[in-house]
Formats: C-alpha cells, sequence, structure tokens
C-alpha cells in the first residue's frame, strides 16, 4: 500500500515532463482573492499592469483535431512609465476564470528574459476547451526576489481562435 503515493507522484513527474497532466487541466473554483485580484499592483517599488492573450489554435498540422487544441495563455507584466520590470520578479501561477471555473497553471517563462528587456512575459499551455469568443479573466501570482507575492488581474479578455 505504500507504492500508491509513489505511483501518483511518478505520474506527477510524468505529466510534467510531458507538458500536460494525464487527466486534463485542473479546473477548480476560484478563490475570492483570485476575483477580486487588482489590475494594478505594487511589487518590488513598482506598479505592474498586466496583458493578456488566451488563444486556442484550430490550425491543421500534427496534433490537430476539428475541435482545436486546448487553451494557451501569454501575459506580458508591465511597469508604469515603460520602465523596465525588476529583474527579481517573476511569475509562478496563473489562474484563468470562466464563469465559476478557474483554470490554474504554472506561469511558464519560455524565452530568457534579455537584460534590456522592459517587460516580463510568461505562458500557461494546456488548458482546457473553453472559447473561443468566451471571455475570460487572466490572473497571475507574481513574486519579488525577498518572495512576497501579489495577485496581478487582466479581465475580460476574449479567447482568440487561430486558424
Amino acid at each position: 500500500m505504500r507504492l500508491r503515493p509513489h505511483l501518483a507522484a511518478f505520474a506527477g513527474l510524468v505529466a510534467v515532463a510531458c507538458g500536460g497532466s494525464p487527466l486534463g487541466p485542473v479546473v477548480v473554483p476560484p478563490g475570492a482573492d483570485v476575483r477580486t485580484a487588482p489590475a494594478i499592483a505594487d511589487l518590488a517599488g513598482q506598479a505592474l499592469t498586466l496583458e493578456a492573450y488566451p488563444w486556442r489554435d484550430f490550425q491543421p498540422g500534427p496534433g490537430s483535431s476539428p475541435d482545436g487544441r486546448p487553451l494557451i495563455v501569454s501575459v506580458r507584466v508591465q511597469a508604469a512609465g515603460g520602465a523596465a520590470v525588476d529583474g527579481g520578479v517573476r511569475a509562478d501561477t496563473m489562474w484563468v476564470v470562466y464563469g465559476d471555473q478557474a483554470w490554474v497553471a504554472p506561469a511558464v517563462r519560455e524565452q530568457p528574459r534579455a537584460a534590456t528587456a522592459p517587460d516580463l512575459e510568461v505562458v500557461a499551455r494546456g488548458g482546457p476547451m473553453w472559447g473561443p469568443g468566451a471571455y475570460v479573466d487572466v490572473v497571475v501570482r507574481l513574486r519579488d526576489a525577498s518572495g512576497r507575492a501579489v495577485l496581478l488581474r487582466a479581465p475580460n479578455q476574449l479567447i482568440h481562435r487561430t486558424d
């Protein structure tokens, strides 16, 4: 019976290594703090805002289906006045809220951040099959170099469709 926790841990590692979950995306009721996250948050001495671009890919190709691919969300964190986002700021979790459901996913920086890049960009892949045409709120949790966390929200974002 002691094997079960190890199997669950192994399944989680396989899911992460393969870029997804064998059970599909994690969809939960959103917490009140996620629903009420601000559109501007102060972290590392900067006022930060969030741009989000949720979309579903319907382009033909390997792995495609008539139902399209799962939701992908790209976000860009920006500092007020065009200043560069502090280099110690990182994003670790993203919530995409649709009605009374929220998809929770790791926020992943896929490209190295250039020393001269003013914005912090992250993405979440493998989401639910919501939309296109639906509106969602996108929330990201940011942490500074000391570990202090804030939530930042981009409300009412249209899920786009690429063909």
